[in-house]
C-alpha cells in the first residue's frame, strides 16, 4: 500500500510498513530544508516588524482589552517618560489625564464591544514627571482567532507643539 506526497514540488512515496509511515532520506531532507527556509522567513518577517515597531516616530502600544499595557516602542516611552518596563505594571489609565479618563474608558468599551472598528481620541497624557502632554490617539482592536477580544494597538501621535500653538 503506498500513498504519495508532495514536498516543495517533487513527489515522494511513502510507504506503509510495520504500522508506521517510513520517509525516504530524500524527503526527510527536503523537509528539513523547507523547515528552515519557513524559520527564515519568520526570522526576517519578525525583524521587519521589529523595525518598524521600535523605528517608529509615533508611539505604539499593546494593551489588553481591559486595558493593561502589555508592549511599548521607545516613541511612547519618550511621550509618557516611563519605561515599557515601568507601563508593563500600569493600566493605562496611570498615563491618562483624569479629566479624558472617562471618555478614554467609553470608548475602549465600545470598541471591545464590537460597537466600533477603531478609535481615536485627541487626548492628554500624564508624564512620569507630571508634565501634561498632548496626544492623537488611533486604536484598534484584534481579536483571537476564536473570536474574544485578544489585544488592542494603540497609534500615538504627540500633538502637544500644535495644541499649544493654537491655545495661543
Amino acid at each position: 500500500c503506498g500513498r504519495l506526497a508532495k514536498a516543495r514540488k517533487r513527489v515522494f512515496v511513502l510507504v506503509w510498513d510495520n504500522a508506521a509511515w517510513n520517509v525516504s532520506a530524500a524527503a526527510r531532507a527536503a523537509i528539513r530544508e523547507h523547515n528552515r527556509e519557513v524559520q527564515r522567513a519568520l526570522g526576517e518577517s519578525e525583524a521587519k516588524f521589529r523595525g518598524i515597531y521600535d523605528g517608529a516616530g509615533v508611539g505604539i502600544t499593546i494593551t489588553t482589552p481591559d486595558g493593561v499595557i502589555l508592549d511599548c516602542n521607545t516613541a511612547y516611552e519618550q511621550l509618557t517618560g516611563y519605561s515599557c518596563r515601568e507601563l508593563s505594571t500600569l493600566s493605562y489609565l496611570a498615563v491618562t489625564h483624569p479629566d479624558d479618563a472617562i471618555v478614554q474608558e467609553r470608548l475602549l468599551r465600545e470598541l471591545v464591544r464590537g460597537e466600533r472598528p477603531s478609535i481615536q481620541i485627541e487626548k492628554r497624557y500624564r508624564r512620569k514627571d507630571g508634565e501634561i502632554v498632548w496626544g492623537r490617539l488611533t486604536a484598534t482592536l484584534t481579536r483571537h482567532p476564536n473570536g474574544e477580544p485578544w489585544f488592542v494597538v494603540g497609534i500615538v501621535e504627540n500633538i502637544t507643539a500644535r495644541r499649544r500653538a493654537n491655545d495661543e
